[in-house]
């Protein structure tokens, strides 16, 4: 399993290498020291960019991310993480899109899901 990071820049630059494909999932730590996830994303391009960004935001406090070589890898654990996610109060209740120009589709919908 991923480890769980203090969601700031200094900590992204140090753990997430440039242009890593990957997915992650954004949330706090709770009074029992456990990682409560809040919010399944993704880049297709570049991970280290997107979470400097949720960084800046300041809404979560600690990180956990999941880089793979391709960028259906990422989008499918995106997927999964959501479906996982949804009924405990994730923040991001829009179904992962696919990525863009790719004909993926959500392994874990029964329609293929998806925007």
């Amino acid at each position: 399993m991923s480890q769980v990071h203090e969601l700031n820049r200094s900590n992204v630059r140090l753990n997430v290498e440039r242009k890593t494909i990957g997915s992650y999932l954004l949330g706090y730590i709770d009074p029992e020291d456990e990682f409560i996830p809040l919010y399944p994303g993704r880049s297709d391009t570049n991970l280290q960019n997107r979470l400097l960004r949720h960084a800046s935001l300041g809404y979560f406090t600690h990180f956990r991310f999941f880089p793979t070589n391709r960028v259906r890898d990422a989008y499918h654990q995106e997927c999964r993480d959501y479906h996982l996610l949804l009924r405990a109060g994730i923040t991001n209740i829009i179904h992962p899109c696919h990525p863009k120009g790719l004909p993926y589709r959500c392994p874990y919908c029964p329609t293929g899901g998806g925007n």
